[in-house]
């Protein structure tokens, strides 16, 4: 189980304890206290009053109800907590988090739909971008693993961006429209990030501390690459009615029209993501 205690002055603590530890409230108390110690003897003061406490349990079912003590002020768990301007509640499901960016999304989107005549699409593409998708992308990272029905509602300021731009209904399909941007949708975006971060950390080009916290999997035996694999036919014969046809030269001919699909799939998925690339 992990707790958190952050401060507004760019302090945070971060304390582990065992479900049945009678001492967590004494320990962060202690430390508390220290911290202040040390920061009136530097002049500094420690705001109390700003001073947050966010319980996450390992096991949602869990509730802890204990007060910090510190001189004549009282500390209670909150149900979330801001940190860096991103919200995290005590579940991990960062539903606040996901609300308040949606409502700050759907403000510039307002504001901006009331200038739209006014401007050129190219312009709005370079506000939108600026002041809308800034706020989606930053510290998506974080809505990793989320269901879909979560993070639906950034999705949905997304497909609204994208209409804006091009000054369509709402109504209008947004997957022709996110191609002409070079935009990924919401939950491609989020792992797109995670996996680039991911390959920085691997190649070196990342800080080091997220290299010491991955490891490369290096399998015991080398894996076989079935590269000569049959095809099975898509279209069913009927042998009854085809005593005389030659079977190998059926499914050599099915096996070639599925490897030409196939690589035809393949280019126009390489060129999109090299068009969201560049």
């Amino acid at each position: 189980m992990n707790e958190g205690l952050t401060g507004w002055n760019n302090m945070r603590l971060f304390l582990s304890f065992q479900p049945d530890d009678p001492t967590v409230a004494a320990r962060i108390s202690s430390c508390l206290a220290d911290i202040s110690t040390w920061m009136k003897e530097h002049h500094l003061q420690l705001n109390l009053a700003k001073t947050e406490l966010l319980v996450l349990p390992a096991n949602p079912s869990l509730q802890h109800d204990f007060t910090i003590q510190l001189d004549s002020s009282s500390i209670t768990p909150s149900r979330s907590v801001r940190n860096l301007g991103v919200t995290v509640d005590d579940q991990l499901t960062f539903t606040d988090h996901i609300s308040k960016t949606a409502l700050s999304c759907r403000f510039a989107l307002h504001n901006i739909r009331k200038i739209r005549p006014f401007l050129t699409e190219h312009a709005t593409q370079l506000l939108i971008q600026a002041l809308v998708i800034t706020r989606l992308d930053y510290c998506n990272a974080l809505l990793a693993g989320l269901p879909s029905c979560a993070t639906k509602p950034l999705q949905m300021i997304q497909n609204a961006a994208a209409r804006l731009v091009f000054n369509e209904p709402k109504r209008a399909h947004v997957t022709p429209l996110f191609i002409s941007l070079h935009w990924l949708p919401l939950s491609a975006r989020i792992k797109f990030k995670a996996l680039t971060l991911a390959y920085r950390s691997v190649t070196g080009s990342a800080p080091s501390y997220f290299h010491s916290l991955l490891q490369v999997y290096i399998p015991a035996r080398s894996l076989r690459q079935n590269k000569t694999a049959t095809q099975i036919p898509r279209k069913a014969v009927n042998i009854r009615e085809c005593d005389d046809y030659d079977m190998t030269s059926y499914v050599e001919e099915e096996n070639e029209e599925v490897e030409g699909r196939r690589k035809k799939t393949k280019r126009k998925f390489d060129d999109y993501v090299l068009g969201m690339l560049l």
